[in-house]
């Protein structure tokens, strides 16, 4: 399955940032446990506060329950040594990210997985085919990443990750025609 990925160095946010596209390939890296996907938000860096936590929660299960999408958020304390890239795609496929219908539903491959790591500062957006057709990766960018870096800058990754989530569920709200109801009031 070819997936889109906007990988960026939390450092290097306010440059100049070109998303990159890559096929399905396989990883040379060992496959990593992260046990069963729970929920939408896996924040295994400890860095999300209840407030965003529950935000993200709402807002992603509305997407779901309204357009068949899913919007995965995960913070890790490091990569362990891999690519931002592949361990998003690799969660994304081994958590199920996204629903998979038939060939002409609209609704078919419709997943994005947030990741943000704190040692190596690295945030990428892995989206599915089905959302790269609404959601380009230049979008990504405009939607997602002017939204995270003062808040990313700050040290507020809770409400980074919650406007990412809020600018990616508003675009699913648009293609899939239905009001967004949860988390749109900020902070």
């Amino acid at each position: 399955m070819r997936r889109s990925v906007l990988g960026l160095p939390l450092a290097l946010m306010a440059a100049a940032v070109a998303a990159t596209a890559t096929g399905a390939q396989e990883s040379a890296s060992v496959a990593v446990d992260f046990g069963p996907r729970t929920g939408y938000v896996h924040d295994l860096a400890g860095v999300i506060d209840a407030k965003s936590r529950n935000a993200i929660e709402d807002m992603s299960s509305e997407v779901r329950r309204k357009s068949k999408g899913d919007i995965v958020v995960v913070t890790l304390p490091s990569l362990g040594g891999r690519t931002p890239d592949d361990l998003a795609a690799e969660l994304a496929q081994v958590w199920n990210v996204g629903y998979r219908g038939a060939a002409d539903d609209p609704a078919t491959d419709t997943g994005v997985l947030v990741l943000l790591s704190l040692e190596e500062r690295e945030f990428s957006v892995q989206v599915q085919d089905g959302v790269e057709k609404f959601f380009p990766n230049a979008a990504i960018r405009d939607v997602v990443v002017a939204k995270v870096i003062e808040p990313f800058r700050a040290g507020d990754y809770g409400l980074g990750l919650t406007e990412a989530v809020r600018g990616i569920a508003n675009v699913f709200a648009q293609r899939f025609e239905f009001e967004l109801e949860s988390g749109q009031a900020g902070r």
